[in-house]
């Protein structure tokens, strides 16, 4: 069988598709739920309204830690924030990841002041955004 990357979308299709046999379902668009997530509105026979939220886990989720590159600071991407911890895993940093040349950047900017792996640092980022 072939893998298919599981999008929100295609979960979302596939669980309306499933549970259409106990309640009438729509999607938080189709019932004008005014969200960015994807989701369903379950209605029961008995009325009663039941909502799912449907929120992807982050596809990719990298640590670097400093014991394992040498360095002072470590990069970890926790959802869509990158994050600088220094050795003893206190948060110094953060950006919010929204485009991989934004983030780029942002790891230069940080290459000037946090001594931390670099070239590992946009590998991961460079993961992460191909993952999504």
């Amino acid at each position: 069988m072939k893998k298919r990357r599981i999008t929100e979308k295609r979960l979302e299709t596939k669980l309306a598709t499933l549970l259409e046999r106990w309640a009438e379902v729509q999607t938080f668009r189709d019932a004008g739920i005014l969200t960015q997530n994807r989701g369903l509105v379950l209605t029961f026979p008995n009325d009663r309204q039941f909502q799912l939220t449907i929120v992807a886990s982050t596809p990719f989720h990298s640590t670097r830690r400093s014991a394992e590159t040498n360095m002072p600071h470590s990069i970890q991407i926790i959802n869509d924030l990158m994050i600088v911890l220094d050795a003893d895993g206190n948060g110094c940093d953060s950006h919010e990841l929204r485009g991989l040349c934004a983030a780029k950047r942002q790891l230069q900017v940080w290459q000037n002041k946090y001594t931390f792996d670099y070239a590992g640092a946009v590998s991961d980022v460079s993961k992460f955004f191909a993952a999504k």
